[in-house]
């Protein structure tokens, strides 16, 4: 059995990082009313953007654009939910700039393959 082609090795070539949503911690150990994103994982990831229809009506819509990040399976990629986002691309020396990507939906690839994650970024 053969890696669905957009795992491949070559394919999976931009790097993205994970967050989870997490409450923040007092000097007490207490969790507190703000939250905080932490890093769950950072992975390497194919992408595909939506395609020209998709574009057309996100744009119809407020200006969101969806794709989809494809990367190979492991304990912390398997751990991510659609409470989760992206940040992507990572080009930027202070990572608050990174561009953010609200996942929408999980799909597994294959048994331990790999997962599709499809996520929108709305416009700024």
């Amino acid at each position: 059995m053969t890696r669905p082609a957009v795992l491949q090795a070559r394919k999976r070539n931009k790097r993205i990082l994970i967050e989870q949503l997490g409450a923040g911690v007092d000097g007490f150990g207490h969790k507190t009313v703000d939250q905080d994103w932490r890093e769950v994982a950072r992975a390497w990831a194919g992408i595909v953007f939506g395609s020209g229809g998709e574009q057309r009506e996100a744009a119809q819509q407020g200006g969101s654009q969806t794709a989809t990040f494809y990367v190979a399976a492991s304990e912390k990629t398997s751990a991510a939910s659609v409470r989760d986002r992206i940040r992507y691309p990572l080009s930027d020396r202070d990572p608050r700039k990174w561009p953010c990507w609200e996942i929408q939906a999980v799909a597994e690839l294959g048994f331990n393959e790999g997962f599709a994650f499809t996520a929108i970024r709305v416009a700024a």
